[in-house]
This record gives C-alpha cells, sequence and structure tokens, in this order.
C-alpha cells in the first residue's frame, strides 16, 4: 500500500496530515484508499469495492454540499451588519469581503436544510447560487446518482423466476442507465463487463469492476474541485479551503490530494 493515505505502519502524524474533520473527506478517502490498491491486483474483472464506491460517492458529494452550506451560515453571522457596522454604514461592501453578496451566501446556507432534495439537487443548487454552470464531467455525475438510486432501491436489482428451454430459472432486465455505462472507458478500461449477454450474471454484477471503482470516484472529486475552483476570491473561499486544507503543502486541498492518487 504504498500509495495509501493511511494504514499500518504508518504514524498518527502522517494519517493526521491527510484527514480533516469534514465528513465528505473521510467517506471519500475510504474509498479511494481501497480502489487504488484493489486496482493494482493484475488481471482483477471483479471488484467488491465498486457498489460500496458508487454509494460512498454519492454520499460524499451530498456532504460537501452540505458542508459548504454550513460554512456559508458561519460566514454569514461572521460577517452580520450587527459585528461589522460598516456595512450598514456603506464603509465597505459585503460582497468585496466575501467574495458573494449576503443574497447569495444566505441562499447557500440553506442547501443542508432542504431535506426533501436529493444529491444532484443539493449540487445543481449550490452550482445554480454561485452563477457556476455544469462542470463537464456532469453527465458522469448523473449517471452515478442513477446507478447509486438502482443500488440501494431494490426493485432495480429484483430478480423474476421465469422458464428457459424447459427449467425454471431467475432473469432481470438492465436498468436504463446500464446503456450509458455500456461503452463507456476510464484510463482505457471499460468501465462494465459487456462480454456476457443479458440475464448471464445480474446487473450489479456487471458493474462491480476496478475501474467503476475509480470511475464513481472520480466522477465525485471532479464535481468537487470544480466548485472549488470556480468560488470567487474572498472570505468564504478562504473558509472553504481552510477546512479541507491537508498538512502536505503539495495539494491545496484534500480532494487535489485524492485526484493525484487515483492518477497514480
Amino acid at each position: 500500500m504504498s500509495n495509501s493515505l493511511g494504514g499500518g505502519g504508518v504514524s498518527v502524524k502522517t494519517v493526521l496530515g491527510y484527514s480533516t474533520s469534514q465528513i465528505s473527506w473521510e467517506l471519500l478517502c475510504s474509498g479511494i484508499e481501497r480502489a487504488v490498491d484493489n486496482a493494482g491486483e493484475p488481471g482483477s474483472v471483479f471488484s467488491v469495492e465498486a457498489l460500496p464506491n458508487v454509494v460512498l460517492g454519492c454520499s460524499g458529494l451530498e456532504a460537501f454540499c452540505n458542508e459548504i452550506s454550513s460554512m456559508a451560515g458561519a460566514v454569514l453571522k461572521e460577517y452580520s451588519k450587527d459585528l461589522h457596522p460598516e456595512f450598514e454604514l456603506g464603509l465597505a461592501r459585503f460582497e468585496d469581503v466575501v467574495g458573494v453578496s449576503e443574497e447569495v451566501c444566505k441562499e447557500i446556507s440553506t442547501i443542508r436544510e432542504d431535506i426533501k432534495s436529493n444529491t444532484l439537487d443539493r449540487f445543481k443548487k449550490l452550482c445554480s447560487v454561485l452563477g457556476l454552470g455544469a462542470p463537464e464531467n456532469y453527465q458522469d455525475l448523473s449517471t452515478l446518482v442513477k446507478v447509486r438510486n438502482g443500488i440501494v432501491h431494490f426493485r432495480a436489482c429484483d430478480l423474476r423466476i421465469v422458464s428457459k428451454e424447459g427449467r425454471i430459472t431467475y432473469d432481470h432486465d438492465l436498468p436504463d442507465f446500464y446503456s450509458q455505462l455500456k461503452g463507456k472507458k476510464y484510463r482505457g478500461r471499460e468501465v462494465v463487463i459487456t462480454e456476457l449477454e443479458p440475464g448471464e450474471i445480474e446487473w450489479v454484477t456487471r458493474i462491480s469492476t476496478p475501474t467503476m471503482a475509480l470511475w464513481a470516484m472520480e466522477a465525485v472529486i471532479g464535481a468537487i474541485l470544480y466548485v472549488l475552483e470556480k468560488l470567487p476570491e474572498g472570505e468564504l473561499k478562504h473558509t472553504v479551503w481552510n477546512a479541507y486544507r491537508p498538512g502536505d503543502e503539495n495539494y491545496p486541498t484534500l480532494f487535489h490530494r485524492g485526484l493525484s492518487l487515483l492518477h497514480s
């Protein structure tokens, strides 16, 4: 485990250098580490890390949106007019100091309170409020969330009993989003198993590849870095980046470190 973020034989100081109090990174760190280790196994086709990484990745992205929302709320209080009368007097502008307007900061701070919105809704709202377009890998992100929903909602995994050639067996339909994964490659490798005919193996087995485990992590890391790097200069960006700053000065944030590990 030469590229490991932590593990046996690694000092506590080293581990703390790559850890944070932010839950999003803890979830993604776990998935990245295991996916990278598993991907190095020669001739490996199946990976038990693929399905957990799909779920971990989506959970990590949702946690990231909630964390930024929470930090925006903290910045909003820290730079309130009560504490900074210069804003009220017109001697300074909230946006010039914080990087976004007070209205934008308030709207970001409410994202974590919307219990009805899903992972993708939260991310899209965060981008929209910040005035950002969709990231280049948005289609991958959207597909990843669909795969996650297919895994955790039983209907998409259900098997039906059928009669084939005089014998009773099980069968299943490939979910609609599977077509978006078929033919997709990550670092030159197929993300899913495509050689076998539909019905020969379940779709959840088809997507359980080392490549899927890596692809899921990169889809989320890419989306997070897109937001981090597009944040306007100011106290909000300063607060957010500091929250994800690693002990290793070679990387501006823990997520940059995670991307480097995926590409190692």
